[in-house]
């Protein structure tokens, strides 16, 4: 039975959080980007109006509204009223124990996971407006097992092995709590398994958080000739209609891919943030689907580092992972994310192998419209000889603004496609500043169409010297003589402090 406890009216402690949100986000707006934010501030203004008015209602009465807090473990064996007296894992994946109702899992309840699970986790319901099932990990409770495969796994709607699986859900609450965990523990090089699967899979969703959840070596792994295991942290397949999804203060470490987000169909306010990856080889990697409408999806104060062990410098496996941190993709030329940002990220220093820091790649330059990159850190170690570009923006109109490249000789600072404005960015000891030929020789663009503005940059490094582009300039002066572009860009050394 339910342990049922008073709560707070949650309509109206919604509106007072609303109002300090919706007021940093105005400060934060117009103080970075006034002219290219006026629509959102005004959204934000109307956003604050609202919530002042559902705070004059606290003097109103209120109605009570009450929610259960329920116990999972492994095996169960109790009521679900305490952590000593749960209900079992095998309950909660039944349909029949969610709904409305005293014995069922009902929108407003906690379920509380209690210890170690070997097993799988299937949501099975949902919550409402307001009234969010919330999925907490307890102090100590992770999903551990050896290995993942078919015997302990749900398979999601392709077949892969999956751990913790919701579908088409609303209005859900997923919680790591202080230390919850999803890992594998004999997994990976030098173990007894190799098998590949998803920690998470979440196939639908509007309304959800998914929070502080630790997802920890999946597949352990050294830089070698081993090329083989690709599992997965979050997976989420984004249809139509879902939005307001936010995942953020994770942490990820040995795996394939930390994060894989999938859309199609129409969905907004998207947000992935405050997420740590590490030993990967994707962090984050969103994808537009045929069909797909998404409108300001949101990329920012993640931290990403080491992808030297999924793709290594040499032998059979060097490049056969693409590693990447941030990937913004799209498979065909029918889906479109308008107003993507990409900012507040670090990404670095140990990435000697990588194709891109940040790598925008649509199938058409037109389906990113509005893209802002701006505000990002991304520095690479000593060896940068097998990093390509730092930010490799192929949509049409982008933004890149406000960023600072790290390096130590190698890589280029910029991959570019047509329209791009480039403001303001600081580099250190980058290779080179643009790469304008490798864009002219794939996509049959001239130069003169690839940037838009380029001015007022500071860069130091070996910047366009290489013999190997076929335009008539060899320094930074020329080509800001024969460009018209940077002409109040400067080059000089760059002292950059390593705290």
């Amino acid at each position: 039975m339910k342990n049922q406890s008073v709560r707070a009216c949650a309509r109206h402690r919604r509106c007072l959080d609303c109002i300090v949100k919706k007021n940093y986000l105005l400060e934060f707006m117009v103080c970075s980007q006034p002219k290219i934010t006026t629509v959102l501030n005004r959204i934000n203004l109307a956003g604050i109006a609202a919530s002042a008015m559902c705070l004059a209602s606290l003097i109103c009465p209120i109605s009570q509204t009450f929610a259960g807090n329920l116990y999972i473990s492994q095996f169960g064996g109790g009521d679900g009223s305490s952590a000593g007296s749960t209900l079992s894992l095998g309950w909660f994946n039944t349909p029949d124990s969610w709904g409305v109702g005293p014995g069922k899992i009902s929108p407003g309840d906690t379920v509380h996971l209690v210890g170690i699970f070997t097993n799988y986790l299937q949501i099975m319901g949902s919550g409402t407006p307001g009234s969010p099932v919330t999925i907490q990990f307890d102090s100590g409770a992770k999903f551990s097992s050896p290995t993942w495969n078919s015997v302990n796994t749900t398979p999601n709607g392709h077949g892969t092995p999956t751990v913790f699986r919701g579908i088409n859900l609303h209005d859900v609450i997923i919680d790591g709590g202080t230390d919850g965990q999803i890992e594998a523990t004999d997994n990976g090089m030098f173990h007894s398994y190799s098998n590949s699967f998803n920690a998470m899979s979440i196939e639908g969703a509007a309304n959800v958080e998914i929070r502080n959840l630790t997802i920890t070596n999946l597949y352990y792994r050294v830089e070698s000739t081993e090329c083989g295991g690709a599992p997965q942290g979050i997976n989420l397949e984004l249809g139509d209609g879902n939005t307001n999804v936010f995942v953020h203060n994770n942490s990820f470490g040995m795996l394939a891919n930390g994060i894989v987000a999938t859309y199609s169909g129409f969905s907004t306010n998207v947000q992935i943030y405050s997420n740590l990856c590490n030993y990967i080889s994707w962090g984050l990697f969103v994808n537009a689907g045929a069909g797909a409408d998404a409108w300001g999806w949101k990329i920012w104060a993640n931290q990403l580092n080491h992808f030297e062990a999924w793709n290594p410098l040499n032998g059979p496996c060097a490049g056969s992972f693409h590693s990447d941190g941030i990937i913004v993709n799209a498979n065909n030329g029918s889906g479109t994310n308008h107003a993507i940002r990409v900012y507040r990220n670090i990404i670095g220093p140990s990435v000697h192998v990588a194709s891109a820091l940040i790598y925008i790649n649509p199938a058409d330059p037109r389906q990113f419209p509005d893209m802002l990159i701006y505000n990002n850190l991304l520095a690479a170690d000593t060896n940068t000889t097998q990093i390509n570009t730092f930010i490799a923006c192929g949509s049409a109109g982008g933004i890149v603004v406000n960023n600072t490249f790290a390096g130590s000789g190698g890589g280029q600072m910029l991959g570019l496609s047509t329209n791009i404005t480039v403001l303001n960015n600081l580099t250190h000891n980058v290779g080179m500043a643009y790469n304008y030929y490798y864009v002219n020789k794939n996509l049959g663009y001239a130069f003169t169409n690839i940037l838009k503005i380029s001015d007022y940059n500071a860069l130091s490094g070996p910047l366009l010297t290489s013999d190997n582009f076929s335009y008539p300039w060899h320094t930074f002066q020329d080509w800001k003589a024969f460009s018209g572009f940077d002409s109040h860009s400067i080059t000089n050394t760059i002292l950059l402090r390593a705290d």
